[in-house]
């Protein structure tokens, strides 16, 4: 798995292996929302399990995310992380959110 913060060492190595993603995807897996691989992987990797490398534009920003393929997707981020794109997307916090 790769790890958050060696995303920019290999960004420019990355080709095509990434999947695109709209910002409302982001927001779904933010919020931990539970989304089938099936209804977010393009159909040639529809049956892949294993490490995923998102991309989404994010405040005007190629913004790449770790995350894992199972029967769902989650996200291979951690809190901090997971809090920046989420300021970067204006959205609140995750300990705000929680105490909601």
């Amino acid at each position: 798995r790769t790890r958050q913060e060696a995303i920019p060492a290999i960004e420019g190595i990355l080709g095509d292996v990434t999947v695109e993603i709209d910002n409302d995807d982001v927001i779904a897996l933010l919020n931990n929302e539970a989304i089938l691989k099936q209804d977010m992987l393009p159909e040639t990797m529809s049956d892949y399990c294993g490490p995923l490398i998102f991309t989404s534009n994010v405040a005007g920003c190629r913004t790449l995310v770790s995350a894992w393929s199972g029967t769902w997707i989650s996200l291979m981020i951690g809190t901090t992380e997971r809090d920046i794109i989420r300021a970067k997307l204006g959205l609140p916090f995750e300990h705000e959110v929680e105490e909601e």
